[in-house]
């Protein structure tokens, strides 16, 4: 799997090393913990996701336009925990099982209203293998998060910040967190996502599809 380097400029020039991957239409790059921040402007800054949504996982009530499932669960699908060390903003992040001896789930799927053009997540409190990411429900960017995203820091408990961008013509419409062997308990937090905007051609189609439209609804009004 190809490997490039990265560098992300933050004020006052502190320079953060960042890795990416890329598999499939995606590329996959992975922040060092040392990238989080109490103060979650200055980190988005630093990853480069300043203006994207952000679900931070404080309350039963999802950004708009995203969804989680889980492909079986037994007690609880996911908890809302408190657990401070594994936090990437504020006081909560979402608590997951994944496994499917697990007697709650494999993982969570996010799934998104409309395509993206960028996803991220923080990870926490990830200590086993076999950890699995997918996009699209057809697409494995990699079957081993510990051992295959840059920057992973399996010390820690904030382990990794993912972010996920498609490459030209591909878009992201859901991202699939699980993990096959028994139950593992992880932690995540601080989800972001951009809406791809339509490419300029798309976009003047759509345009030109709109006044087709309208002009053959005045010709049957005449």
């Amino acid at each position: 799997m190809p490997f490039e380097f990265l560098v992300k400029m933050t004020p006052p020039a502190i320079l953060i090393m960042s890795v990416a991957s890329t598999a499939s239409g995606f590329t996959i790059t992975g922040f060092a913990p040392t990238v989080y921040d109490s103060n979650t402007a200055a980190m988005d800054a630093a990853l480069g996701v300043t203006g994207h949504v952000v679900e931070d996982f404080e309350d039963l009530t999802f950004a708009p336009g995203l969804t989680i499932a889980y492909e079986t669960h037994g007690i609880f699908p996911h908890d809302f925990d408190t657990t401070s060390d594994a936090n990437w903003d504020t006081t909560r992040n979402l608590k997951v099982y994944g496994g499917t001896t697990s007697i709650v789930n494999t993982g969570p799927r996010f799934s998104f209203a409309e395509g993206l053009s960028s996803f991220g997540i923080g990870i926490g409190n990830m200590t086993s293998t076999d950890w699995f990411i997918e996009v699209n429900a057809t697409t494995t960017l990699v079957t081993n998060i510990v051992g295959q995203v840059p920057n992973f820091d399996s010390i820690g408990n904030r382990n990794v910040y993912l972010i996920i961008e498609p490459e030209a013509g591909e878009t992201i419409d859901s991202v699939f967190i699980h993990r096959t062997p028994g139950g593992d308990r992880i932690h995540l937090d601080h989800l972001t996502f951009e809406v791809a905007v339509p490419e300029p051609a798309t976009a003047q189609l759509l345009v030109w599809g709109l006044i087709g439209l309208a002009i053959q609804g005045r010709r049957r009004r005449a």
